[in-house]
């Protein structure tokens, strides 16, 4: 049996991620639920995500096969325009790793300033 649960985190306007778990097969609810998702769809074995970047502005689009999601641990996707990381999509685990990274990561520097 196929687990078809995965974990993503979505940077919104704030700059803080967005933690969702879902399943493979109900991703397009996302775009009801996040607002920095303007499109989530599934076509010929492809997940295809739109996202509203808080970093630059624009939409970005990526397109990943059904299997990507259910065999990587991790996925990372970033601003096309600056290249900073804007979500990850995977194994709960590692997802949750990253986002706690980036919090200490920015706890530090806000501790510096």
């Amino acid at each position: 049996m196929i687990n078809s649960n995965i974990t993503i985190a979505l940077k919104n306007h704030m700059i803080k991620y967005e933690i969702r778990e879902i399943s493979i097969f109900k991703l397009s609810s996302l775009k009801y639920e996040v607002d920095s998702i303007k499109d989530v769809s599934i076509e010929d074995r492809q997940v295809c995500l739109e996202i509203v970047c808080p970093l630059c502005g624009r939409n970005h689009q990526y397109e990943y096969s059904i299997q990507e999601f259910l065999n990587s641990k991790l996925i990372v996707g970033g601003c096309k325009e600056i290249y900073i990381p804007l979500f990850y999509i995977g194994n709960h685990k590692k997802v949750i790793e990253k986002v706690k990274l980036f919090n200490s990561t920015n706890n530090k520097i806000y501790a510096l300033l």
